[in-house]
């Protein structure tokens, strides 16, 4: 499948020629090698770039000669700029992309992070929820007290821990930047302007607060007490060595929160917007410290384990939703209006004609689904010649 970058082979060559080559002084067959294209293609492209005004290039003079190029000092914003024009374009897999860009500087990856934040916010499916049946009631929303899958995975996206551990086990900064230890004390600095989801600025005090709740728990033991330095430096001492000191911090049990009038905020990517026995709507946090939620909102619907319905949204600016009951399972269907075969509203309306109509016999056979036969058309219109398209397996 193509990217942005693989249609824009003059914006690739030019974000591969500066992370790879960023020196003065180069040589040109082993610079070709690096960069997969021949001389020749190499030259051209130098050429193009001096003539853009991007880099100054001086090609050596005879075989085994040394050439020279000078970047101009905008070269990264010149890139990101070449970026910004495509936004409403980039799919997730183009940004995959460029996240992964080989030698990537770090200035160009904090850019490339804005560009993205920028994306979902002006992308045409900013609006968009998605929706959840979930048949397990969330019993609470405090993480001291929770003790099941269900709260503790809702309660990793509305909460932050001090640190976490990636997925080789090792320790990283999460509420917490930076941390010194030894056998006695584990130190933690706190980053600064986090803010709760009611507005409140996170500081020591709130991580203390929350922490010692957690002291009586067998696995706390070694930990004596927990002692606020400042605002943004908090101590944990130790009555024995606790190796594991930072690997318990990740817990869902050591989240960080604050409970207002019975409310419980957290720092997390999502701040529930609405919360009933039968529903949670997640709203992404536009204040976060990282990166912005992709999808702004999610509904969780509570249903009963014998339940047979699903909602579907419609696809319309508002969000009302249809119930439609079900035997035999959900099947969805979804189309990429990037790729040619569905890119047109037409062709896409074919497709659920297509659909509607395997659907038909069955429904209509059917007497509990007897309701929705409306739902479904019985027959297929041609495309016009424009709109065919072939299928592939």
């Amino acid at each position: 499948m193509s990217t942005f970058l693989s249609k824009n082979k003059t914006l690739f060559y030019l974000l591969s020629l500066y992370c790879q080559q960023k020196e003065n002084i180069f040589h040109h067959q082993q610079l070709a090698n690096i960069l997969k294209i021949s001389p020749k293609q190499l030259n051209r492209y130098l050429k193009l770039f001096h003539q853009h005004n991007w880099l100054n290039y001086k090609a050596g003079n005879g075989r085994g000669h040394l050439s020279k190029i000078q970047w101009h000092g905008d070269i990264e914003q010149i890139i990101v700029g070449k970026l910004s024009s495509h936004l409403s374009t980039m799919t997730m897999m183009d940004w995959e992309e460029l996240f992964a860009f080989p030698n990537l500087t770090d200035s160009l990856a904090m850019n490339f992070k804005h560009l993205y934040q920028q994306n979902i916010k002006n992308n045409i499916l900013y609006n968009e929820r998605l929706i959840v049946p979930i048949y397990h009631p969330i019993y609470t929303l405090q993480p001291s007290q929770v003790n099941d899958v269900y709260s503790a995975a809702l309660l990793s996206n509305l909460t932050n821990r001090l640190v976490e551990a990636d997925t080789n086990g090792d320790i990283i900064p999460s509420l917490a930047h930076h941390w010194k230890v030894n056998d006695v004390t584990l130190r933690l600095y706190l980053r600064k302007n986090v803010a709760f989801h009611n507005g409140d600025l996170l500081t020591a005090h709130d991580v203390a607060w929350c922490l010692r709740q957690l002291l009586h728990l067998p696995l706390w033991q070694p930990i004596l007490e927990i002692i606020i330095v400042d605002m943004w430096t908090i101590d944990f001492i130790f009555s024995e060595s606790c190796s594991y000191a930072l690997h318990l911090l990740t817990d869902i049990q050591a989240s960080i929160y604050k409970v207002v009038d019975n409310v419980v905020f957290g720092t997390g990517s999502f701040a529930i917007s609405k919360h009933t026995p039968q529903q949670i709507v997640l709203e992404a946090n536009d204040n976060y410290f990282g990166m912005r939620a992709l999808l702004p909102t999610v509904e969780l619907n509570i249903l009963p384990k014998t339940s047979n319905s699903f909602y579907q949204t419609n696809f319309s600016n508002d969000i009302t939703h249809k119930k439609i009951n079900i035997q035999n399972g959900v099947c969805a269907i979804i189309l990429n209006k990037n790729e040619k075969a569905c890119s047109t509203k037409a062709q896409r309306q074919h497709i659920k004609n297509i659909i509607h109509k395997h659907l038909y016999k069955p429904i209509e056979k059917d007497s509990s689904l007897q309701n929705h036969l409306s739902s479904f058309g019985n027959t297929i219109s041609p495309l016009c010649k424009k709109e065919v398209f072939n299928w592939c397996a």
